[in-house]
């Protein structure tokens, strides 16, 4: 059975600054991802604090993997997928 991902994270890990230079370095982060995935319009980028997501919406894994791999991400990405947190019946 093969797992079906629909999102991908990317971690600066040991590219994160600290101080003033932070936000600056995350925006040139984020346009290079950015500009990496142009060709898959689907794919939604989403930036949190270290962080960013890349919702596939339909986009295939393994092609944005191989992207990314070019760009500054070959190593520190990984697939995943949604899952609902929550208690109760309806979940």
């Amino acid at each position: 059975m093969k797992i079906t991902y629909d999102m991908l994270l990317l971690r600066f890990g040991e590219f994160t600054l600290k101080g003033k230079n932070r936000s600056r370095f995350e925006k040139s982060v984020l346009m290079h991802v950015r500009a990496l995935l142009k060709a898959f319009p689907k794919a939604k980028i989403l930036k949190e604090y270290g962080r960013i997501y890349i919702d596939l919406n339909g986009e295939p894994a393994e092609a944005l993997t191989e992207v990314l791999k070019k760009g500054v991400w070959h190593r520190i990405h990984q697939p995943g997928s949604r899952v609902r947190i929550g208690f109760g019946a309806d979940c």
